[in-house]
């Protein structure tokens, strides 16, 4: 029952279909059960380069209280190899309090603990790029 409501809820908050054609976007939020634990949320957004290739980055809480950090994880894939570009693209970026990601604009902006954006990755057409 419980799902069944989350679906209806999750589906008036989709991105436009024409989003959604050009980039692949999944949300599944955290929860929590009835002994109060906290389960994970994950978020994943997939581009597409063309000819099988693009990239994808996965913003995952990395806790089971709702105060946890999310974490980012940046792949790029050719074809069915993927390989995890997430210290090359961020280096020793400071760790943020939570991610969001903005699938029209093909961005993954990292929110600091204050509220300001502290960082922002962004897919080029070939690869993920910090800024």
């Amino acid at each position: 029952m419980e799902r069944a409501r989350w679906l209806q809820d999750s589906r008036r908050n989709l991105p436009p279909r024409k989003t959604l054609k050009e980039t692949g976007f999944l949300v599944l939020p955290g929860t929590g059960n009835k002994r109060g634990t906290m389960l994970r949320g994950i978020e994943v957004l997939h581009v597409s380069a063309g000819e099988g290739t693009g990239g994808l980055a996965t913003v995952t809480t990395s806790g089971t209280s709702a105060g946890a950090q999310s974490r980012l994880h940046l792949l790029q894939h050719r074809r069915f190899t993927y390989l995890d570009v997430t210290n090359q693209v961020l280096g020793r970026a400071a760790p943020a309090a939570r991610w969001k990601v903005s699938p029209g604009q093909k961005l993954v902006t990292a929110i600091g603990s204050g509220g300001a954006t502290v960082l922002q990755v962004s897919w080029d057409g070939k690869t993920w790029v910090a800024r």
